[in-house]
């Protein structure tokens, strides 16, 4: 569902902060944001930062956050509906950006076949 579903480059005025995906299960519906650590920072450094006008966007939709990190085979799911995830607006200096960070990222790390079974399992409930 997202502006960046083609994976093409856009300007900044077309940056949209609409979660990738609308999953639905026995009539009940959930947006879902896919995020991705292809550095493994998340085990190595225990954080994890989201745009603040993303992270604002995903509370509002009470979408569902799905973290992979391909290096590890390791991620987590964090309901934005009951659960904020530690995250904390923060800056960061080298882009100029505000941010929502988490630092506590790594504790929530699963193997992947886990954290897939808890989306099926309670994706849309």
């Amino acid at each position: 569902h997202g502006e960046d579903r083609f994976r093409e480059f856009l300007p900044p005025q077309r940056i949209s902060t609409q979660p990738d995906l609308l999953i639905a299960k026995d009539g009940h519906q959930r947006r879902l944001e896919i995020f991705c650590d292809w550095k493994d920072t998340w085990r190595r450094q225990n954080h994890a930062d989201l745009r603040d006008g993303k992270y604002l966007r995903l509370r509002e939709e009470r979408a569902l956050l799905f973290g992979i990190a391909p290096l590890s085979l390791m991620g987590f799911l964090i309901d934005l509906a009951a659960d904020d995830g530690d995250f904390q607006l923060g800056f960061i200096p080298a882009y100029r950006k505000p941010v929502y960070t988490t630092k506590t990222i790594r504790a929530r790390l699963r193997p992947l076949d886990d954290v897939f079974q808890s989306l099926l399992t309670h994706g849309c409930s």
